[in-house]
């Protein structure tokens, strides 16, 4: 009998700067909590029970954002509360801080490599994810959890490892390559409505994350005429009709898939588990 594959640690599947947003998101909706963690994944952007749902809940708990309730229920957590209606700014700052340092894996990999100049290059940090012990990551896995560390690392202003990704020296600063300080300065999150120094119009953004987890931005006047909006629209409508033909038929997933798939609902029924008995 062929020995079943062991699926992945647990890894967060996307940024803390992109699960912020999905938070956001879920609190203008549903606001606290508790709800059920179906009704959270269609809050969100998701269909029930997709692999891409599940993984961004699964991501939210690993970042500490949202926390487990009764039965099949999840509630935004205190820290994930600290970020969306902070004190101040430095409250703010902190909360953000503390995310980024509640996923087991970034902790890790930074601990790893902090007597050195930054983080190495990212197929270096993918053939360790994939050799460690005892238990490795898959592939794609590993891909997407470098992404997620660099992203937000990025997001929260790093400090000590290098950001680039580009196998380069790893110098972090302008100081002649001198080791930067340990403690690490956030950046501020970009607002959601962007106005230049040159008085150009206001602009919004809005993302949606597809079930491949790519993401789409749509970026547009935060004022439009009814001329404007029409021609917005309509070409709106051509843009769609070209997308749609480059719909194809959904792929049979590979095994990697399948495990990582499983994994994730394992995490998830964990909900359901931590509070039965």
């Amino acid at each position: 009998m062929e020995e079943k594959r062991p699926k992945s640690p647990k890894a967060p599947s996307t940024s803390l700067k992109d699960a912020v947003e999905k938070l956001k998101t879920l609190y203008a909706k549903e606001k606290r909590g508790p709800i059920d963690k179906d009704a959270a994944m269609l809050a969100i952007g998701y269909s029930k029970n997709s692999g891409a749902g599940l993984r961004m809940v699964a991501t939210l708990a690993q970042y500490g954002l949202i926390e487990r309730q009764s039965a099949g229920h999840v509630r935004i957590t205190d820290l994930g509360m600290d970020i969306l209606i902070p004190r101040d700014r430095e409250h703010e700052l902190e909360a953000i801080r503390q995310a980024a340092h509640q996923p087991g894996i970034f902790v890790e990999l930074l601990e790893r490599y902090s007597d050195s100049e930054g983080l190495p290059s990212d197929n270096a940090l993918i053939s360790y994810l994939v050799r460690r012990t005892p238990i490795p990551f898959g592939d794609s896995t590993a891909r997407g959890l470098v992404k997620a560390l660099r992203e937000t690392l990025e997001f929260t202003g790093p400090a000590t490892t290098d950001i680039k990704g580009n196998g380069g020296n790893g110098d972090t600063s302008s100081n002649g390559g001198e080791k930067p300080p340990a403690d690490r300065t956030l950046k501020p999150p970009p607002p959601k409505e962007l106005e230049s120094a040159t008085g150009e119009p206001i602009m919004r953004t809005d993302t949606f994350i597809l079930e491949e987890g790519a993401t789409v931005a749509l970026q547009y006047p935060a004022e439009l005429s009814p001329d404007s909006y029409q021609d917005f629209e309509d070409w709106l409508g051509l843009e769609l009709r070209k997308i749609k033909r480059l719909i194809k038929a959904k792929s049979i997933p590979d095994e990697e898939e399948l495990v990582e798939k499983e994994g994730v609902i394992e995490e998830i029924d964990e909900i359901d588990e931590d509070h039965q008995g």
